[in-house]
């Protein structure tokens, strides 16, 4: 597997992504892109069809602690923002995935 993209199956909803360097096999932790430190990966299946999409990084219990860390720090300035605020940050944000 790539340390940067995520190892797929051919599978259709890729086909309408415009940028395959979009999905990573990374987990995206206080700003930064982690690996796992133990090389451990999870399969990502479609729901519908339990197709296989991609296997991305299975963070251990000491990454995922640093990640909840990080998310708690955040969380304060992201409480502070009023909702009409938090709403167009989600917005554009949602835009961007529809548009890759």
């Amino acid at each position: 597997m790539s340390a940067h993209l995520a190892c797929t199956n051919r599978h259709e909803a890729l086909d309408r992504l415009a940028d395959r360097r979009l999905l990573r096999a990374l987990a995206y932790v206080d700003g930064h892109w982690t690996a796992s430190e133990a090389a451990e990966s999870f399969e990502v299946t479609d729901p519908a069809t339990g197709a296989t999409i991609a296997f991305i990084a299975a963070l251990d219990s000491g990454q995922t602690t640093e990640a909840i860390d990080a998310a708690s720090r955040a969380f304060p300035a992201w409480r502070a923002l009023l909702p009409q605020e938090r709403s167009k940050i989600l917005r554009k944000w949602f835009e961007l995935i529809i548009a890759a």
